[in-house]
């Protein structure tokens, strides 16, 4: 091994090509043995030095590769980074079909994680660069990632035409694994349109191509789509079978998202019999592995079934936790999409007709640029004229801001205290059922009874927030002792289920403040602790002294962290970062942003972003002997 950085006159393109055959050769067998193989070669070049373009052409090749096997394993971030160095070099030799392959890679990566317009639009920049020249493998794999995609968003019947025009363009080409990957995805999409039988015909042709090129990749997806179509027969000895088959080769070749699927699989096949406890523990295991891959949709798949399980079992506090958990993970990833206008992205794509029409016409592909070229510019004259709109009614904006920003806050925490009001009342009627159960109800009697207290002190801080331009709240003197405690106090249920340890402090200094708002600030802040602390959470709440009219409390947990490149958004509405796992650093830290600003304070983190040093949430308000207090105007807010 060589110990400086080569340019390509020092390195054997027979050399590279070599190793990475060998990785590729280790990737069913010894996984951790590939990567590593590859990354030493990766460190044994500058690839900025790199002129040769077939020595460039090797080395991305081995960035592809090296992405394919973190994906592989569930390193899902860095499997995204690697990809994007192999595109990166792909551009730079102007190789428009492997540019297309490459974002493909990466589109598949984002729908392991859930993010699906960036899957979305991947595969929709693959179409656009190839044109109406399109080859049939090229076609095929882009048209195997929409129909991909619309399986996981279960959108099944909008999946089947894709898969099935994919599969006549894989068999016609020579990519045999593409045509059993293909197959395996229409077994998985006539099984969950109610046809089995036409699932398990799929799914043996799948089967058979994979056992003669020995991909066992393929090979752990189709033994669970396999497993699936047989349950849905109600033929549980093979559905048992195949998962059991599924999970034991997916662990083999350390494919942690397969294994997640055939645990989750098999847990609603003992659910499924009525075995509830067996059930629970498969998905308890599940639910690690999809937290350490960051998979939000396995994550939201998880929490929903074992809500069912356990009120199935009449645990009803933990059936209610992971309800909560469910409709959190959900919302994320509904306003991912929403954010991004996912809705006005997706197109259906007529690629046969698009070739024929090229082939009759030419001269309309002219014609079509042109008309974009001018709704270009239509557009672009559109947000001129709307940007100056914006400005002249900036002003305006600002009167509603407030109205607009709790109306946010109602809608995010109504919600969870009125679905556990439903959910309570459905528990006390099975518990006065039975009369003998009477301190179970009485406890249930109580929970409602918090749970319309929360309710009514969201209501009663709308009216709060409502009369604020007529009437500024009063500050007062706050012992800050009682009011984190009060926060805290609020987490409890959240707490002892993630068995969480909260350390305080004996004594706060005393600041000036509305102390409803600021309970608020701390409660949402110990749930983002204990949510993205380590396993399990440790969360310090402490406060420093008092520092220019100003003392700054802080939350600090356990966690992995976060970016340094993510911090600055992360209290903005709806920011997502990545930090998957019972929900998202959106609508609550925005909410603590406002309520801090109107009090004169001010919000932030602080973290390195490296595993197991956490991350330390930090907000400001008055002293107690800072004599200027008073609520933000709308015009200094907008300054800031």
């Amino acid at each position: 091994m060589m110990d400086t950085r080569l340019t390509d006159a020092d390195i054997s393109l027979d050399q590279i090509t070599a190793l990475n055959a060998e990785a590729w050769a280790l990737r069913y067998t010894d996984i951790r043995r590939a990567i590593e193989l590859v990354n030493g070669a990766s460190a044994r070049f500058d690839r900025d030095s790199i002129t040769d373009p077939v020595i460039l052409q090797a080395v991305a090749g081995l960035q592809l590769n090296l992405g394919r096997f973190h994906s592989q394993v569930g390193e899902y971030v860095i499997a995204i980074e690697m990809l994007q160095i192999a595109l990166d070099l792909y551009k730079k030799l102007a190789g428009q079909r492997d540019v297309i392959l490459t974002h493909a890679e990466i589109g598949r990566v984002h729908l392991q994680l859930s993010n699906y317009v960036q899957a979305l639009e991947h595969t929709l920049i693959g179409f656009e660069q190839s044109g109406t020249e399109i080859d049939q493998e090229l076609e095929a794999v882009l048209l195997y990632n929409l129909g991909a995609l619309y399986i996981q968003r279960e959108d099944y019947s909008r999946a089947l035409p894709y898969l099935l025009k994919s599969a006549q363009l894989a068999q016609d080409t020579s990519n045999r694994d593409l045509h059993g990957e293909v197959l395996e995805r229409i077994s998985c999409a006539y099984t969950c349109l109610d046809d089995p039988r036409a699932g398990l015909e799929a799914g043996n042709k799948s089967l058979d191509i994979f056992l003669v090129t020995g991909n066992q990749l393929g090979k752990a997806a189709v033994l669970n789509s396999l497993g699936q179509a047989c349950q849905l027969l109600e033929d549980f000895t093979s559905a048992t079978h195949y998962y059991s088959q599924a999970e034991a080769a997916a662990s083999q070749i350390e494919l942690r998202y397969e294994v997640i699927r055939s645990q989750v699989l098999s847990a609603s096949l003992h659910s499924q019999q009525g075995e509830f406890e067996r059930s629970v523990e498969i998905l308890e295991s599940a639910l690690k592995t999809a937290r350490k891959i960051e998979s939000i949709g396995y994550i939201v798949q998880i929490h929903q079934m074992l809500s069912d399980d356990y009120r199935r079992m009449q645990n009803y506090q933990k059936a209610l936790f992971h309800y909560e958990c469910f409709h959190l993970g959900k919302e994320q990833i509904i306003n991912a999409e929403n954010e991004s206008r996912i809705g006005n992205m997706e197109v259906i794509y007529q690629v046969e007709a698009a070739r024929r029409e090229a082939e009759l016409e030419q001269q309309k592909n002219v014609i079509l640029e042109q008309e974009i070229n001018e709704r270009i510019q239509v557009e672009q004259a559109l947000k001129s004229a709307n940007e100056r709109l914006q400005a002249e009614i900036r002003e305006r904006e600002a009167l509603i801001a407030d109205l607009d920003a709790f109306s946010r806050m109602v809608a995010h925490d109504l919600k969870t205290p009125l679905q556990n009001l439903s959910l309570l009342s459905y528990m006390l009627q099975r518990e006065l059922a039975n009369i003998e159960n009477m301190e179970s109800a009485l406890d249930l009697v109580e929970q409602i009874q918090q749970t319309g207290l929360k309710a009514g002190m969201i209501i009663n801080e709308l009216l709060t927030l409502a009369s604020l331009r007529s009437n500024d709240i009063e500050f007062t003197l706050l012992e800050m002792k009682t009011v984190i405690e009060e926060g805290v106090n609020r987490m409890k249920l959240l707490i002892d289920e993630r068995k969480a340890e909260v350390i305080l402090s004996p004594l706060y200094p005393q600041v000036r403040g509305h102390a409803p708002w600021i309970v608020e600030v701390v409660a949402n802040l110990i749930s983002n602790a204990i949510k993205y602390g380590g396993e399990p959470p440790k969360i310090e709440v402490g406060a420093d002294p008092e520092q220019d009219g100003f003392t700054r409390f802080w939350i600090k947990d356990n966690g992995d962290g976060i970016p340094p490149k993510d911090q600055a958004r992360l209290f903005h509405d709806f920011a997502r970062l990545g930090r998957q796992q019972t929900g998202g650093h959106g609508l609550g830290l925005s909410i603590t942003r406002r309520i801090i600003s109107k009090l004169g304070g001010s919000v932030g983190v602080e973290s390195t972003g490296k595993e197991g040093e956490g991350a330390v949430f930090w907000f400001t308000l008055p002293g107690a002997n800072r004599a200027e207090t008073g609520l933000r105007s709308d015009q200094d807010e907008g300054k800031r």
